[in-house]
C-alpha cells in the first residue's frame, strides 16, 4: 500500500509542477498498485484481466499523446515505465519490474530536471540506484551468479 500511497501523492505533486501527463501515469502506478496488493490477498484472474485491459487502454492513450505530440519520448518512457515496472512486480515478474522502474526513475529524474525539479530530479535518481539493488538482488538469486562447483 506504500506504493499506492507514493502514487497518489506523486499525482498531485506532478499536477502541481505542471507535468500533467506524469501526472496522470501516477494514476495508472496507482491502479497497479491496488492491483498488486489484491492480487497478493486473493487471486482472481478475472480483475487480473480486467486491470491489463485498463492498463493497456492508459498505454495507448499515452502513445496517442507522444505522437500528438502532447508528450515527449521521455515523459511516454517514464509514464510506460512506471505503470507495466508496478504490473511486472505485481505479477511476480521481478527482473522486468526492477528494470523498468529503474528506467522510469531515470527518464522521471530527466524530466524533472527539464521543468527546474532539481531536488525531486536528485530524489528520482537515488531511487532508481534503490531499484538497482532491487534489480541486484534478483539478478543475485538467478543461476547467473551461481557457480557450478563440479
Amino acid at each position: 500500500m506504500w506504493g499506492a500511497l507514493v502514487g497518489v501523492s506523486s499525482a498531485i505533486y506532478f499536477l502541481i509542477i505542471g507535468l500533467h501527463i506524469l501526472a496522470i501515469a501516477e494514476i495508472g502506478f496507482f491502479i497497479v498498485m491496488v492491483y498488486g496488493y489484491i492480487n497478493h490477498s486473493v487471486k482472481n484472474e478475472r480483475f487480473a484481466l480486467q486491470i491489463s485491459v485498463i492498463l493497456t487502454s492508459i498505454s495507448i492513450a499515452l502513445g496517442m499523446f507522444l505522437f500528438a505530440n502532447y508528450l515527449t519520448v521521455v515523459e511516454t518512457i517514464s509514464s510506460l515505465s512506471f505503470i507495466w515496472g508496478g504490473y511486472m512486480l505485481a505479477r511476480k515478474k521481478a527482473l522486468f519490474g526492477w528494470l523498468f522502474f529503474v528506467t522510469a526513475h531515470i527518464a522521471t529524474a530527466v524530466s524533472a530536471f527539464d521543468k527546474g525539479e532539481v531536488i525531486f530530479s536528485a530524489l528520482q535518481i537515488a531511487s532508481a540506484l534503490i531499484c538497482c539493488y532491487g534489480l541486484y538482488r534478483v539478478l543475485k538469486r538467478s543461476e547467473i551468479f551461481h557457480t557450478n562447483s563440479n
